[in-house]
């Protein structure tokens, strides 16, 4: 087998092939970065937080756009606990410029209320740092 010395790299699907006029090719996996772990270095999942008001244990999904460009909600998801219970939706990722839509239902009732909430000014959670922090009330 033999490799010619004009060498043509590409990179297909975490796939590094080194190929030339040759009559073989190299393939070596190269481990690129999960889509999860990419998202995550430009976007932040929204953390949504109920600082009483009666939200507590509510029902809530966010809208907003996606790593991709793409406007997406996240299935409706829980808040935790009576007097600040924060949840989020595990690798739903939205861009941190941008108003992001919160919709939640009070626990025990069916109207669905909207929230409005400029991401970037959501706070950063100082535990789960790939979340921004935004407070319904």
């Amino acid at each position: 087998m033999r490799i010619a010395s004009a060498v043509l790299a590409f990179v297909s699907a975490g796939t590094l092939v080194l190929a030339g006029t040759g009559t073989a090719a190299i393939v070596a996996d190269i481990g690129l970065i999960s889509p999860a772990a990419n998202a995550a270095e430009r976007n932040y999942e929204a953390e949504i937080c109920s600082d009483g008001g009666g939200y507590d244990l509510a029902l809530v999904n966010v809208g907003g756009y996606n790593q991709n460009n793409n406007f997406v909600h996240t299935p409706n998801f829980r808040l935790t606990s009576v007097g600040h219970g924060c949840n989020y939706k595990v690798n739903w990722w939205f861009k941190p410029n941008q108003t992001i839509e919160i919709n939640a239902r009070m626990y025990g009732e069916t109207t669905w209320h909207r929230f409005y909430r400029n991401f970037a000014h959501c706070a950063i959670d100082s535990i789960h740092t790939s979340a921004r922090m935004c407070y319904i009330w």
